[in-house]
């Protein structure tokens, strides 16, 4: 029992407490900023709840305009499949027309006729 109340054991005991205390303290102030920072991150919640509901709202727009877009494309090129062959054909008409007119025209200039 006298070594308990040696010095030397009682002043390693002491500096034992107090590192372990300087390491509490650190660990405790470390705590302290980490809960800072999540209240600052908290705070902020609201706004970031909003600016990702406004970036939900713009995604789902421009979704459905690429929608619209791609049944107006498929829209196009089906009734330019459906009429292609009809459209082709009354503009070769139409070019043979001319042609004919001029080539009667060139030769009733020349007298042919």
């Amino acid at each position: 029992m006298a070594e308990d109340c040696d010095p030397a054991v009682l002043h390693a005991r002491v500096c034992v407490l107090e590192a372990d205390n300087k390491r509490h303290d650190s660990e405790i102030g470390q705590l302290w900023g980490d809960v800072s920072t999540l209240k600052a991150c908290a705070a902020s919640l609201p706004e970031m709840k909003d600016d990702v509901s406004q970036i939900r709202i713009a995604v789902d727009q421009f979704k459905d305009w690429m929608t619209r877009e791609e049944g107006v494309r498929t829209g196009k090129q089906a009734i330019w499949a459906t009429y292609r062959e009809p459209i082709l054909r009354l503009i070769y008409f139409l070019a043979s027309l001319v042609v004919l007119g001029i080539y009667e025209i060139w030769q009733h200039l020349a007298g042919t006729v």
